[in-house]
């Protein structure tokens, strides 16, 4: 009987930590992204940790003709570095089970980087870009990638 009941509660506790796990990790992973204005694919990137934080970086883009390749708008250290591999996003920190804020994000072809939210619902994520306050921004929507999608 103690035996039953020893396993019960290491597997319960082994399901809850995975649980947690898993709902804190969700956002972790490739994401396509979606241009807000013409609702073409612009890139995939991936989301990962770092120091408990959410950061960014750019997989792959898909070009279009006049496309640079390169952030010739960005400043500092970023000038001139290829997008493709470039980390985009950073400073994400988890405020509710999928909200995350705090953060900043790049974009490599204007150079411009803005205040940042995203919200996971389901197989998507909702990136508010924002300048001061958030009703002053635009919302992307990126969906979860699949290889070979």
């Amino acid at each position: 009987m103690k035996k039953n009941l020893m396993k019960s509660t290491i597997l319960l506790i082994g399901f809850i930590s995975f649980s947690v796990f898993a709902s804190s990790t969700g956002i972790l992973g490739t994401w396509e992204t979606i241009d807000d204005r013409t609702g073409q694919k612009k890139a995939i990137v991936q989301l990962y940790e770092k120091d408990g934080k959410i950061e960014g970086k750019i997989q792959h883009v898909y070009w279009k003709q006049g496309d640079k390749h390169f952030c010739v708008n960005c400043k500092g250290a970023l000038k001139n570095q290829p997008i493709e591999g470039l980390r985009f996003l950073w400073d994400m920190e988890q405020h509710s089970k999928h909200l995350w804020e705090g953060g900043y994000i790049l974009d490599p072809h204007n150079g411009m980087l803005y205040r940042t939210k995203l919200k996971q619902q389901g197989q998507n994520i909702y990136v508010r870009a924002y300048l001061g306050i958030p009703m002053l921004g635009r919302t992307q929507q990126w969906h979860r990638h699949h290889e070979g999608s």
